[in-house]
Order: C-alpha cells, then structure tokens, then sequence
C-alpha cells in the first residue's frame, strides 16, 4: 500500500519521479516566484533628455497612480527586467545606498510621501515615511531599507495616489 501511496504522490506531482529509488529525498521547490515590477531603461518622457545614460525607472500599477520610481542605485550599463536593492538600503558598491527618487506625474504632492512593504517570502514588513523635495515639486527622494532578503511588494502612497512596486531584494 506504501508503494501506491508514494506512486500517487509522483503522478501528482509533490514528489519527483527521479526520487523513486535513488535512496535521497525529494527537495520542495520554492513556494513562490517573485514577479518584479518591471524596469525601463528609455528616457522617462518627463525627464532631463540631456541624462546620458538615461536613468532606470520603474512605473506603480496600477498605472493611474501616477507614480514613478527612479532608480539610482542601478550601475551605468546595466540591463534586464528586474532592479535589484539590497537589505538595509546598502548598495552593490562600498559607500553607496539604494536610493529611489518617487516622483508624483499628476496633481499637488502631500508634504509626505508614505511606503510600506511586505516580504511575500518571510513575515517581514516595513514601513517609512519621506518629506517631499524643496525642489521639484512632486519629487520625494528615498532609500529602500528593508530588513530582509527576498520578494518585497511596497505600497506607495501620497494621499490619494496609490500604487505598488515589487522587487527582489538581495541581501
């Protein structure tokens, strides 16, 4: 009976079939897959067209959020979907930090800009609050601390504006 138990399990798909009979168990996949917001790397069309290279950006959804992240700690020439912070907001380089410039496209700012974060991978969460730049208006600059690695979805919010931007945090 243990047998079509375990061959059952196989069919179903929880174990390997190549954990029939090797004498080893069977290693679970990760649970989840973090599906990152995605990063764009064309002249944001609000942008200094002069900035060479341009500079990576990410866009909340929903789109009527109105709400972009601009990327700082992405090195010059890098490429792909994905943007990748660090735990704590230090960034790859010795003496860099994660900064992010969230910038409102439409309507009149708050005085704060709010964010809060889930880890989808471990029970972590945070939460931080950033004034707005003096100058330009909309423009709240800020640094990604979180305090563990993994898929982190942040809820970014100015009043009445919301969106959602998800990445992978190394650590």
């Amino acid at each position: 009976m243990t047998s079509l138990r375990f061959a059952a399990l196989v069919l179903a798909g929880v174990l390997p079939l190549s954990a029939f009979g090797s004498g080893r168990a069977a290693v679970a996949a990760p649970a989840t897959t973090c599906t990152v917001t995605r990063v764009r790397y064309t002249p944001y069309h609000g942008s200094d067209p002069a900035a060479t290279p341009p500079i990576p950006w990410v866009a909340a959804t929903p789109r009527s959020s109105h709400i972009v992240g601009f990327l700082y700690f992405n090195p010059p020439g890098v490429t792909g979907e994905a943007a990748y912070p660090h735990v704590h907001g230090n960034g790859p380089a010795s003496g860099s930090s994660d900064k992010i410039l969230w910038y409102l496209t439409r309507g009149v700012g708050k005085p704060k800009l709010k964010i809060s974060g889930t880890n989808l991978t471990t029970p972590d969460t945070m939460h931080a609050i950033f004034p707005e730049a003096v100058s330009p208006a909309n423009d709240y600059p800020s640094i990604l601390n979180v305090g563990s690695a993994g898929c982190w979805r942040l809820t970014v919010r100015d009043g009445k504006l919301k969106g959602h931007v998800t990445f992978d945090v190394l650590p």
